[in-house]
C-alpha cells in the first residue's frame, strides 16, 4: 500500500469514526468503502476506462478516434505525468508497427527513450525486445507474410 493509500485510509477511517450521522448512512464494512472509493466511483460520475479499453484508444489512429471517446482519451492521459509519458511512447512504438525500413534504429531510439523514463513496466517490455532483437527487427522491417500461402494450403487430416 503506498503512502497515499494508507492516507486515503487513514481519512475514511476518521470520517467513519467521527461522523455519527456517516454510519446511520453506510453500514457496510470499512473495506468495502475503501475499495468503492479506490475505484474512482466517488470523484466522477462514470466509472473509470478499463486498461483494454485505454489501450485500444491509446493504439487507435489520432484521427480515428472522436467524440466523448477522444474526451475520455484526453482526460485519462491529462491525469498525471507518467501517463503522458506513457501514451507518447505507445503511440510511437505503434508507428513503428507498420513494417518500414529503417525501423530497426528507430526502434533503437525508442528503446532508450523508454529507459529514460520512470516506468518499470516499460523497462520489463523493453527487455524482452532486446532478449530476440533479431526477430523483433525482421517483424518491424520486413513486409513478408504467409497469410496467402497459409489461407491456400488444404488441410491435411
Amino acid at each position: 500500500m503506498t503512502s497515499t493509500d494508507t492516507a486515503r485510509w487513514r481519512h475514511i477511517e476518521i470520517v467513519l469514526d467521527r461522523s455519527a450521522s456517516m454510519r446511520s448512512i453506510y453500514t457496510g464494512s470499512q473495506n468495502l468503502l475503501y475499495r468503492y472509493i479506490n475505484q474512482g466511483r466517488v470523484e466522477c460520475d462514470r466509472p473509470a476506462i478499463s486498461p483494454k479499453r485505454l489501450a485500444g484508444l491509446l493504439l487507435s489512429a489520432p484521427g480515428k478516434v472522436t467524440g466523448h471517446h477522444a474526451e475520455r482519451l484526453d482526460a485519462a492521459i491529462a491525469a498525471c505525468h507518467e501517463m503522458t509519458m506513457l501514451a507518447g511512447l505507445v503511440r510511437d512504438f505503434a508507428a513503428l508497427l507498420d513494417p518500414q525500413q529503417g525501423n530497426d534504429q528507430l526502434l533503437t531510439a525508442w528503446i532508450e527513450q523508454a529507459r529514460q523514463v520512470d516506468l518499470p513496466h516499460l523497462h520489463a517490455f523493453t527487455r524482452g525486445l532486446e532478449y530476440d532483437r533479431a526477430a523483433v527487427n525482421a517483424a518491424l522491417t520486413s513486409r513478408f507474410t504467409t497469410a496467402a500461402r497459409k489461407a491456400s494450403t488444404p488441410k491435411q487430416k
